[in-house]
C-alpha cells in the first residue's frame, strides 16, 4: 500500500512540473544604467543629447529622462537611449540636475547616476545686428532672431539717462517703432530675447536722432517759363532752388526753438510773436493747428511732424525763411517751379486734378503729409497745389495783400492752376496757409 502511495506522488510531482503548476522564481533583477554623457558639473546650452547605456538579464523596456527630480516625458526605447533636451525651455535655475530612469521588460526600474548641469543660454537665443534709423518723427528698430525658442523681446532705450525698458515685442516679431520723441536727442537702443524671467544678452548697441530739419531742394535753371493764363513766355536770367516739399510742422517747431533760445520770439497765451516789434507770427488756438506750447516746449500733435505747418503768417513765413539764410518765392518763381516751360494747367500736365494727383476738395478732410501726392512737377517740386495755399514774397497788385498760389485741400479744382493767384492780408493767421522757400545759387 505504501509503495503505491509513494508511486503515485512522484507521478503527480512529474505531472504539476510538467504542466507548469509550480512555476519558477519571477525576475526581480533591476537593470544597470549608467549616464555616458555629458560630463558632471558641464555647463550645455541650446538643445544638449544625454547619452545612457542600460543593461538587464531581461529585455530593456525604455528609459525616461528625468530633469530636477521629475519626469520629463523624454523617453527612448532604443538601446543606447539618447534623450534630446531642448535647455531653453528649463531657464527657472541656473544648474539642474539630470538621472534616467530605465525599466525592463519584467518591469523592474532603476536609476542611473546623477550628474549636474549649468546651463547658459545668454547666447543662445540672443538677437543680433540691431539697426535704428529715424523716418518722419519716429525711430524704427530692425533686429535679426536667432532662436526659435523666445517669448518675446523687450526694446531698451537710453535719451541719456540710462537704459529703461520702453516695450516688449512678440516672439519672431523683428521690428520697432519708437514715437513720440523729442527733436534734437540722440536715443541708443538695445534688445534682449526673453524666456519667462530669463533675459538674452543684449544686441548691439544701435542710435537715431529725430532730426526734423532736414529739407530737401531742387534747382531751377535760369531760362523761360510761361506764365499766368495766356502762357506767357517769361524769363528767368538766374538759378535758385526751391525746396522739393512744403514746410513741414517739425521743420517750423526746430526754427521756434531756435528762435526762443535767442530771444527772437515770445509766447503769448496760444499766439507766438516777435520780440522786437509783437508782430504775431502764429496762432496756436485755433483748432486746426498741429503745434502746442506746455510751458516749456513745443508740441507736435503726434502723427503730423511731416504735415505742411499752418497758421503762419506772412511775417512767420518771412522770418523762418530769413533765419536760416533763405527766402519766400516771388511769383514768378513759384511759378516756374511748378511748371517750367510746359505751359500747363497743372504740375503733371492738364489733365484734370484726381485725388492721386492732388490733396483739393472732396479728397481728403484736411491736409496730409508732404510729398504722398503724385502730381508733381517737371522739376520734381511736390504739392505745388492743393493741400495748402503757399506764400509767396509779392504783393499783389501793389499790395497792402500778399499773393498766395496752388490751392489748397479745401478748394476745386479751378483753383489748383499754377497761374491762379489770391490776395490775403500778411497779418492773416489762416489754417489753409502754408509756405515753401528759396534760396539763391
Amino acid at each position: 500500500m505504501n509503495r503505491i502511495i509513494l508511486s503515485l506522488t512522484i507521478f503527480l510531482l512529474v505531472m504539476f512540473n510538467s504542466c507548469d503548476l509550480f512555476p519558477s522564481d519571477p525576475d526581480e533583477t533591476p537593470p544597470i544604467l549608467a549616464l555616458q554623457a555629458p560630463e558632471d558639473e558641464t555647463t550645455v546650452s541650446g538643445t544638449i543629447t544625454i547619452s545612457c547605456s542600460a543593461s538587464d538579464n531581461d529585455d530593456m523596456d525604455r528609459g525616461e529622462l528625468y530633469i530636477d527630480l521629475v519626469a520629463s516625458g523624454i523617453i527612448d526605447q532604443i538601446l543606447p537611449y539618447t534623450f534630446e533636451w531642448n535647455t531653453v525651455l528649463n531657464l527657472n535655475v541656473s544648474n539642474h540636475t539630470l538621472f534616467v530612469r530605465g525599466w525592463d521588460a519584467s518591469g523592474n526600474s532603476a536609476d542611473s547616476d546623477t550628474i549636474t548641469v549649468f546651463v547658459d543660454n545668454t547666447n543662445v537665443f540672443a538677437p543680433s545686428e540691431l539697426l535704428a534709423n529715424s523716418f518722419n518723427a519716429e525711430i524704427v528698430l530692425t533686429w535679426t532672431d536667432n532662436s526659435e525658442s523666445e517669448e518675446g523681446f523687450i526694446v531698451e532705450r537710453n535719451d541719456g539717462s540710462g537704459f529703461v525698458a520702453v516695450d516688449t515685442v512678440s516672439a519672431d516679431i523683428t521690428t520697432y517703432s519708437d514715437a513720440g520723441l523729442l527733436y534734437g536727442t540722440e536715443y541708443k537702443y538695445r534688445v534682449a530675447a526673453f524666456i519667462g524671467s530669463l533675459n538674452s544678452e543684449y544686441t548691439n548697441i544701435a542710435s537715431a536722432t529725430i532730426i526734423y530739419f532736414t529739407p530737401e531742394w531742387i534747382e531751377i535753371q535760369a531760362g523761360p517759363f510761361t506764365s499766368g493764363m495766356n502762357d506767357d513766355l517769361v524769363n528767368l536770367n538766374y538759378n535758385y532752388e526751391i525746396m522739393q516739399y512744403e514746410v513741414t510742422n517739425s521743420q517750423y517747431v526746430s526754427f521756434l526753438e531756435e528762435a526762443l533760445a535767442t530771444n527772437f520770439i515770445f509766447i503769448d497765451g496760444d499766439s507766438i510773436f516777435q520780440t522786437s516789434d509783437n508782430t504775431l507770427f502764429c496762432d496756436m488756438a485755433n483748432d486746426e493747428n498741429m503745434i502746442s506750447w506746455s510751458d516749456s516746449k513745443f508740441l507736435i500733435l503726434d502723427g503730423f511732424e511731416n504735415y505742411p505747418v499752418i497758421l503762419v503768417t506772412w511775417a512767420g513765413a518771412q522770418a523762418f525763411s530769413a533765419h536760416y539764410n533763405w527766402r519766400l518765392p516771388n511769383e514768378q518763381e513759384w511759378e516756374k517751379a511748378a511748371r517750367g516751360q510746359s505751359g500747363w494747367d497743372y504740375p503733371w500736365g492738364d489733365n484734370t486734378p484726381t485725388c492721386e494727383l492732388a490733396n483739393y476738395s472732396g479728397c481728403f478732410d484736411g491736409t496730409i503729409g508732404v510729398g504722398l501726392t503724385t502730381g508733381v512737377s517737371p522739376y520734381g517740386v511736390y504739392d505745388m497745389v492743393g493741400n495748402v495755399w503757399e506764400w509767396t514774397n509779392d504783393l499783389y497788385s501793389g499790395g497792402p495783400e500778399r499773393v498766395i498760389k496752388g490751392g489748397s485741400w479745401s478748394y476745386y479744382t479751378e483753383n489748383l492752376q499754377v497761374w491762379n493767384s489770391l490776395p490775403v492780408i500778411p497779418e492773416y493767421s489762416y489754417y489753409l496757409i502754408g509756405f515753401r522757400c528759396v534760396r539763391d545759387i
